[in-house]
């Protein structure tokens, strides 16, 4: 539960409202035991995985290394040509105050790409 306290605090802290609230009814309805299974999710299209992702995402420690931060244009790091062979596609997977999470078409790899000054 320390984990989604600290996501729910990142939330707040990058003004995610809507993402607080959504946060607060998942965990309530799993601690009322109003969650269905697989992985307890609620009809409010949020789940154990989503957690999981944003935690990941917004670099949540125990996840803050999850993912690799690389400048934005930068190709895939996994499809990254070596010179003629084609390259991944990257796709816009959620953007935030503070960056954006990438992931590409073709390997499944995923990377954020981080604004710089505060967020």
């Amino acid at each position: 539960m320390d984990l989604v306290v600290r996501l729910g605090q990142e939330f707040r802290r990058r003004n995610m409202g809507r993402h607080v609230d959504k946060l607060r009814v998942y965990y309530l309805a799993i601690r009322e035991g109003l969650a269905a299974s697989p992985r307890n999710a609620v009809e409010l299209s949020w789940s154990e995985d989503l957690t999981l992702e944003w935690m990941r995402t917004l670099q949540i420690p125990p996840f803050e290394d999850a993912y690799p931060v690389k400048e934005h244009g930068v190709p895939c790091f996994r499809c990254n040509p070596e010179k003629g062979s084609s390259r991944g596609t990257p796709r816009t997977e959620a953007v935030f105050p503070g960056g954006a999470r990438f992931s590409c078409e073709t390997c499944g790899a995923k990377w954020l790409v981080m604004e710089t000054g505060p967020h």
